[in-house]
């Protein structure tokens, strides 16, 4: 029987994860980080695959989760499960690769366009209260490029959308 800080590897025990993480942060072995690594890597990569959809992808930020669980292992508090919290960790992790994946779609509209005229004369347009629009401007202007206004909006519905 193998001993790796306070839990004893034998034929037939299986350390919680819980004190895995605890041997790991007493004594820095590589062990309990193994036996973490292979009971949960293929839940890992299965929760990346479904919500990213690409296997190659999926399993690129299975590793980057794991390098960041081993890097972080020291802010695990013990409050919930180990698991829970490496599920938190891959849910968040890959829902902000996706976000950073996102295109951003801009649409430039020519000041001669009939809706720009329509825009413009809108009475809390005109009046310079734009915070009384009905759906609290929907298309903010971020900036100019090549002398015409840039808009960043919503592509559906293609017209504003009143928020009640």
């Amino acid at each position: 029987m193998r001993r790796s800080g306070s839990i004893q590897f034998g034929m037939h025990s299986t350390p919680t994860d819980e004190a895995l993480v605890a041997d790991f942060l007493v004594t820095r072995h590589e062990r309990p980080f193994t036996l973490l690594y292979k009971r949960y890597c293929r839940k890992v990569y299965r929760s990346c695959l479904r919500l990213l959809g690409d296997p190659h992808q999926a399993q690129d930020q299975a590793q980057e989760i794991f390098i960041k669980v081993y890097a972080r292992l020291d802010t695990f508090q013990g409050k919930a499960k180990f698991s829970t919290w490496l599920f938190t960790i891959t849910r968040y992790h890959c829902l902000a690769l996706l976000a950073k994946q996102r295109p951003t779609r801009l649409v430039t509209l020519s000041p001669d366009m009939e809706f720009w005229k329509r825009a413009t004369s809108l009475p809390w347009r005109s009046a310079g209260n734009s915070s009384s629009a009905p759906w609290n401007n929907s298309l903010p202007l971020t900036g100019t490029c090549c002398g015409r206004s840039t808009w960043r909006r919503k592509i559906w519905p293609p017209w504003p959308v009143r928020r009640t």
